[in-house]
């Protein structure tokens, strides 16, 4: 899952035209897509992105972005948009619990514990999470829940 704020790209598409290429593709990522055949590819993207820092780290995710927004076999995961959280602070913190998670795949977190870190209700907080990650918030907390799949590129 990959998750971002779409304003701030689409403000930037206004002044650095060649960003006007991922606009198609944050406006179906408001939906969900779940993209297929891409999982080796993104794998690799998204290591580079994680391993890169300052405009390095931009260019790699704008390369992502670039290759996403032409990749031809994908379907939207919903009719309706996507909400998201109340605020990009809040949206970070997800960001980083949820790679919490996927970065130490064999250690149990409670949902009790992350929901409070955001200062959510567990329930809030499994309310906002599920449909994003398409499984249930104590699932995706299991030791190994997913070692085998790559996820959905969801922009917000």
């Amino acid at each position: 899952m990959i998750q971002f704020p779409h304003e701030p790209i689409a403000q930037a598409a206004a002044y650095i035209r060649e960003l006007e290429e991922v606009l198609p593709l944050l406006e179906r990522a408001r939906n969900g897509i779940e993209f297929f055949g891409l999982s080796e590819q993104a794998t690799a993207q998204w290591h580079r992105i994680k391993a890169a820092r300052g405009l390095a780290r931009f260019a790699a995710f704008c390369d992502f972005l670039s290759e996403l927004a032409r990749w031809p076999d994908y379907r939207l995961l919903s009719n309706a948009q996507l909400q998201s959280v109340d605020n990009d602070a809040q949206l970070d913190q997800i960001n980083g619990i949820v790679s919490r998670i996927t970065d130490n795949l064999t250690q149990a977190l409670s949902a009790t514990e992350l929901a409070a870190e955001l200062g959510m209700t567990e329930s809030r907080f499994s309310r906002f999470f599920s449909p994003r990650h398409r499984q249930h918030l104590h699932r995706f907390c299991e030791p190994g829940a997913h070692q085998s799949r790559l996820p959905v590129a969801d922009g917000v």
